[in-house]
């Protein structure tokens, strides 16, 4: 018995490789899986938009203790004065979480990682921020934006 299936020759990368029409409709199906899976990856790591409470947290706010200033913009990237930060933050049920990417994995395997906190807004000006890891409390005022800042 001879097989019967049809047997085509392909250029790939300068080399002629044999294949069957069961091996094109199989390279074809694996193709569209991994094409799908790159469209969602992309959707997925475009983030969700801000929501009310992160579109409120968006601009520079100084600790009223440190005096250190923040600045949290709409991509949800963190900078400092003179220097974007490669940390990512977002807010869910009133909580602020910050993530770095280089730090991550430090982050999950120490003891004391967890760099949240609880947030609650005093006013539109002002936000109470408390440490889970130590019970601390911050006290956060926005910076007011000069003439011509949007």
């Amino acid at each position: 018995m001879t097989d019967k299936r049809r047997v085509v020759d392909e250029q790939v990368f300068g080399h002629f490789i044999t294949f069957s029409c069961g091996h094109r409709r199989r390279l074809l199906v694996v193709s569209v899986v991994i094409f799908v899976l790159i469209i969602l990856m992309v959707v997925f790591l475009r983030g969700q938009p801000l929501s009310p409470t992160e579109k409120r947290l968006i601009g520079t706010w100084r600790n009223s203790v440190t005096n250190v200033t923040f600045t949290f913009h709409p991509d949800r990237s963190v900078s400092r004065p003179g220097v974007r930060l490669p940390h990512k933050w977002s807010v869910s049920k009133g909580t602020l979480y910050t993530q770095n990417p280089v730090n991550t994995v430090k982050q999950i395997f120490r003891q004391g990682g967890d760099t949240s906190m609880r947030i609650t807004f005093d006013d539109d000006d002002n936000i109470t921020a408390v440490y889970p890891l130590n019970g601390g409390t911050a006290y956060w005022q926005q910076v007011p934006r000069g003439p011509g800042t949007p």
